[in-house]
């Protein structure tokens, strides 16, 4: 069974991956966590629904919390699930 370990942090980049062979959309995302401050790479699951709830290119800047789980053999980054906690930070507009 899969360790699950969940943290909040800020969404640094983002891009969008070839599609999984059933259709579904891919995402690799670069999230500093709160906890290190440390930009670090992870991929959303492949064929996952919760996927199509969440606007990902409105994502660049916001504070997410998110869940995921770290693979054995090639020590990947996956995201299972994924919440938006904060706007996008407001502009000086002085």
């Amino acid at each position: 069974m899969k360790e699950l370990n969940q943290t909040t942090g800020v969404v640094t980049a983002l891009e969008r991956c070839n599609n999984t062979v059933a259709g579904n959309p891919v995402y690799k995302i670069v999230i500093a966590p709160d906890s290190t401050g440390v930009p670090e790479l992870f991929r959303t699951k492949a064929n996952s629904s919760w996927l199509y709830g969440i606007d990902f290119f409105s994502l660049q800047s916001r504070r997410v919390t998110f869940k995921y789980h770290t693979t054995s053999k090639r020590k990947t980054n996956i995201i299972d699930d994924l919440d938006v906690i904060a706007s996008r930070p407001q502009e000086d507009r002085s």
